[in-house]
């Protein structure tokens, strides 16, 4: 499955340089509207509290601390190692890009960074690019990173739920259903069910998930889905769509993008029928349910949607 979110290191040794192309990437991604993290591995040790202030005292009698003002805050928590993984992780899957200073080591594409003439160590792998001290590092990193984002996406892992609901689809539609299934793509990973009846006929040979139980319909259906997986894309049906429309939708999907949707028909809205979600959508959907909504409608930044015009 999806290793959500993407995830690129800068790395070389101490002076090299690794916190200022940083600093330029984080600025030119968020220029274009990407939600960006960083990790960064401190080798000497952590110096972001002050000894003897709340927040330091609770830590060290043994809490994790969030702290927070009007702007901005931070959350202070125990490790019990260096695992690059579970720190991603700890970060959530509402980012486009983290990228990582440090952990040469780590099992992800990098770029090593030069103080001198001396060429990177052995043992650090997956070195996509290694950038000398005098030259535009910006320039040539962007791009390289860029085609990661790009094949990351393509290599997504697709999954679709077909959002029953309450309802048994009529024969009919049950078999329109079932063609549609069939017609899916190749890059489909699973297709799952959403529905607190009984599974349809045709449909009993797919995984069937409950509603999500503490939302209403429709968006109890989404959350179901990307509770139980969410660092995957997901494709939402509430109807049969051909392959050409699925393939249509499916195509608007990418870096930033964390929503397809079409247009709202004349008569109602059907942005939550027929869309793609991905990682990034879900702590506004968390959210979205704690106020007690149940549409897509407004609850995706109008930047992080990618309007499908009209469907093939």
């Amino acid at each position: 499955m999806s290793n959500w979110p993407p995830t690129f290191g800068i790395c070389g040794w101490s002076g090299s340089g690794k916190t200022t192309l940083i600093e330029a990437l984080v600025r030119e991604f968020r220029g274009r509207g990407l939600c960006i993290g960083v990790v960064k591995h401190q080798a000497h040790g952590l110096d972001v509290d002050r000894e003897g202030k709340d927040t330091d005292r609770f830590f060290r009698a043994g809490a994790a601390v969030a702290a927070h003002d009007a702007q901005q805050g931070f959350t202070r928590f125990p490790v019990s190692d260096d695992n690059l993984d579970d720190l991603v992780a700890r970060l959530g899957v509402g980012y486009d890009l983290v990228l990582v200073e440090g952990h040469k080591s780590a099992d992800m594409p990098k770029i090593w960074l030069c103080r001198d003439d001396a060429p990177p160590p052995k043992d650090v792998t997956h070195i996509a690019a290694t950038l000398a001290w005098d030259e535009d590092r910006l320039a040539r990193a962007l791009p390289i990173v860029d085609d990661y984002l790009a094949e990351f996406h393509r290599r997504m892992d697709v999954c679709v739920a077909i959002l029953l609901g309450v309802q048994q689809p009529r024969p009919g539609e049950s078999r329109a259903l079932d063609a549609f299934v069939d017609g899916l793509p190749d890059d489909v990973h699973e297709a799952v069910m959403v529905t607190s009846d009984a599974a349809p006929e045709l449909l009993k040979g797919l995984p069937v998930l409950p509603p999500a139980s503490d939302v209403r319909w429709p968006l109890s259906g989404h959350l179901a889905a990307m509770r139980w997986r969410p660092a995957t894309r997901w494709l939402f049906a509430a109807h049969a769509a051909t392959a050409a429309q699925t393939q249509q939708l499916l195509s608007h999907a990418g870096p930033g993008r964390w929503a397809v949707l079409p247009r709202a028909e004349t008569g109602g809205q059907r942005d939550w029928a027929f869309c793609v979600l991905d990682p990034p959508a879900l702590p506004l959907l968390e959210a979205a349910a704690r106020r007690g909504l149940r549409g897509l409608a407004g609850i995706l930044p109008a930047e992080r949607v990618a309007w499908q015009e009209k469907q093939a």
